[in-house]
């Protein structure tokens, strides 16, 4: 009785950080918001980074008696889900475009072909750009009408501030990376 009385007392006194509420003026197209926590946006700000360790701590504390159940279904799901995968391929301006998954990586190989059993030209490999990086995301791909240039953009914060880079599909060579 004594232990179910602690075990209440520590699960009520454990209550999620609140994160504080920092009025910030938005005025975008002649209308003007609130945003009470634009202030977490500020991924180099040591209280965004205190804030968001406390919601860690405080998720990792709720979620720790589901911990081998959490473990095991990950486990199930990975093995019903192919490591290898592709979308369906579409057709655009005089080509088949798809990604595919590889057995191994992380991210997606971003591919085209003239015909629909034609040869398979990489146009680009998220995993050559992910390599050692925290995080990355590209957030956009497209070809030009010519079909000569690739454009994409990517993100390494999480926060969607994207790169754009404008990349010749030939060579491979980057032509611009406007900031």
């Amino acid at each position: 009785m004594i232990i179910a009385k602690l075990i209440m007392f520590i699960l009520l006194s454990l209550q999620p950080p609140v994160a504080d509420i920092v009025p910030h003026e938005i005025t975008a197209h002649g209308h003007t918001r609130i945003d009470n926590y634009y202030w977490l946006r500020d991924i180099e700000n040591p209280a965004v980074i205190e804030y968001l360790e406390a919601e860690n701590t405080y998720a990792d504390s709720m979620l720790s008696e589901y911990s081998t159940l959490i473990d095991s279904l990950v486990i199930e799901m990975r093995e019903r889900i192919s490591e290898e995968d592709a979308s369906v391929p579409y057709y655009r301006n005089g080509y088949w475009y798809w990604h595919e998954y590889r057995e191994g990586d992380e991210y997606s190989v971003n591919m085209r072909r003239r015909h629909p059993d034609g040869e398979a030209e990489i146009l680009l490999d998220e995993n050559v750009h992910a390599t050692g990086k925290e995080y990355f995301q590209v957030e956009a791909i497209s070809v030009s009408p010519d079909n000569s240039i690739l454009a994409w953009a990517f993100d390494t914060t999480g926060g969607h501030w994207n790169t754009f880079v404008f990349q010749d599909i030939q060579t491979g060579r980057v032509t611009s990376v406007p900031l």
